[in-house]
C-alpha cells in the first residue's frame, strides 16, 4: 500500500507540474501573438504614412514638373509657333499642247526635287493616258519622287459642259450615279464626250495604273446634284477628300464621309488688285501669272496664319500660255475674254485665233515668280500634300 501511495503522490505532481508549465506556454504564446499584432500594426501604420507621404511627393513633384512644363510651354508659345502648312498645287490638264505640258511639268520637279519637297498633281484621265502614251517617263518621276497624283474633272466630261448634257436631269439619283460610275470606269471620248465601254479609264483606270486611289478629287460643277453624285461614285472607287472651295475651307467630314480639302489661305490671287491694274493684264483678271512683273511672296501669302492650312494652285498651262490648248476644242473664244460652248462632236484639231501663247520674257517672268513663291514657302511654310492631310486627321480621330 504505501508503494501505491508513493506512486499516486508522484502522477499527481507530475499533472500539477504539466498543467503549470501549459498554463505558462498560453501566457507567453498570447503575450507573444499580442506583440507580433502589435508589431504588425505599428509596421502598417508606418507603412501608410510613408505611402501618404510618398504621395504627396508625387503630387508635388507632379504639379513642379506642370509648373515647369507649362512655363516651358508658355516660353515656346513666346518665341516658336506652328507654321502655315502648304500644299503645292499643279492642276494638269493639258493633254493638247502636250509637250508643252510636259517640258513644264519636268521643269516644276527638277524645282520640287532641288529643294527635296513634295507637291501634289491634279491630273484628269485624259491627260494621265496622254503621258503614259507619249511621255510615261515624267508619270514615274513622279513616283519616284513621291509625288502625291490626285483626280480632277475637265471637259467633255458631262460635269463640265451642262448644257451638251441635258439628259442627265431626267436622271435619278440612282440612275445618275450609276452613268457617273460608267463614266468613272471607261474612256471619255474626246470627240463625243460619252464613254466608251471597250477601253478602261475615269478615275478607276488611274487607280489601277498607279497602285492607290488618288486621294483627293476635284468634282465641282454647277449643279449641286450632279457633284453630289459624282463624289458618292469617287469615294466608293477609293477616294478620301475633296474640294469644297478653292479657298475659305476648313478640314471638315462631309455627310459622304470624304474629308473637304482645307484652304484657309489661298495664293493665286493678287490681293486688293484695281480696275486699272486689270486692264494691264493678258486676261484681265487677277492672278499673278497675268502679269510679266516680279511678284512680293509675303503679300500674296499675307493671309496665311499660324496652324492654318493653305494652298499654292496653278495650271501646268499658265506657264506657257493664256488659256489651256484644249479649251479652243470645246470653246469658241469671245474678243471680250468670254466662252461659247460648241456642240458636238469635237474637232479634236480645232485651233483659235484668240489662243495666246505667252511671250519669252512674260515665260520667264511666271517661273522666277514661281520659284520665288516656292522659296518664301520653303523657309516659312511646313509644305505638305493630301495624304498627309489624311494621315493625320485620321490618326487624331
Amino acid at each position: 500500500m504505501p508503494k501505491i501511495k508513493h506512486l499516486i503522490t508522484i502522477v499527481t505532481i507530475l499533472i500539477i507540474t504539466l498543467f503549470l508549465i501549459s498554463c505558462s506556454v498560453e501566457t507567453n504564446d498570447s503575450k507573444n501573438s499580442e506583440a507580433k499584432k502589435n508589431f504588425q500594426q505599428e509596421q502598417k501604420n508606418k507603412f501608410n504614412q510613408n505611402q501618404e507621404s510618398n504621395k504627396a511627393d508625387t503630387t508635388q513633384a507632379s504639379s513642379d514638373d506642370s509648373s515647369t512644363t507649362d512655363n516651358e510651354n508658355n516660353d515656346d508659345s513666346t518665341t516658336t509657333q506652328a507654321k502655315p502648312k502648304v500644299t503645292f498645287i499643279i492642276n494638269t490638264h493639258e493633254w493638247y499642247y502636250i509637250e508643252e505640258g510636259s517640258q513644264t511639268i519636268t521643269r516644276l520637279l527638277d524645282l520640287f526635287e532641288e529643294r527635296n519637297l513634295r507637291a501634289e498633281f491634279y491630273m484628269t484621265a485624259p491627260t494621265f493616258k496622254a503621258y503614259e502614251d507619249k511621255y510615261p517617263e515624267v508619270l514615274e518621276r513622279m513616283q519616284d519622287l513621291d509625288m502625291s497624283i490626285s483626280f480632277h474633272l475637265r471637259e467633255p466630261h458631262p460635269l463640265k459642259l451642262l448644257k451638251q448634257n441635258s439628259d442627265l436631269t431626267t436622271m435619278s439619283h440612282d440612275e445618275l450615279v450609276e452613268e457617273l460610275t460608267n463614266y468613272e470606269s471607261y474612256e471619255l471620248d474626246l470627240t463625243t464626250g460619252e464613254y466608251n465601254e471597250d477601253i478602261q479609264g475615269g478615275y478607276s483606270y488611274m487607280a489601277q495604273q498607279l497602285g492607290y486611289a488618288p486621294p483627293a478629287v476635284g468634282a465641282n460643277s454647277n449643279n449641286l446634284d450632279y457633284q453630289t453624285a459624282e463624289l458618292e461614285v469617287l469615294s466608293n472607287l477609293g477616294a478620301q477628300m475633296y474640294v469644297a472651295e478653292h479657298s475659305g475651307s476648313t478640314l471638315t467630314q462631309g455627310t459622304n464621309g470624304m474629308l473637304t480639302r482645307p484652304s484657309q489661305f489661298t495664293v493665286g490671287r493678287l490681293i486688293g488688285i484695281s480696275e486699272e491694274k486689270k486692264a494691264t493684264g493678258l486676261d484681265h483678271g487677277d492672278f499673278w501669272w497675268n502679269y510679266n512683273e516680279a511678284v512680293v511672296p509675303e503679300e500674296l501669302f499675307n493671309k496665311a496664319d499660324s496652324g492654318e492650312h493653305g494652298v499654292v494652285i496653278i495650271h501646268d498651262s499658265d506657264f506657257y500660255a493664256l488659256k489651256a490648248g484644249w479649251r479652243q476644242i470645246y470653246y469658241d473664244f469671245q474678243e471680250d475674254g468670254s466662252t461659247k460652248g460648241l456642240p458636238s462632236p469635237y474637232d479634236l484639231t480645232r485651233t483659235d485665233d484668240e489662243f495666246q501663247f505667252y511671250p519669252e520674257d512674260h515665260l520667264e517672268q511666271t517661273w522666277e515668280n514661281y520659284e520665288a513663291i516656292l522659296d518664301y514657302a520653303t523657309e516659312n511654310m511646313e509644305i505638305i500634300t493630301s495624304k498627309d492631310i489624311i494621315e493625320e486627321y485620321y490618326a487624331s480621330n
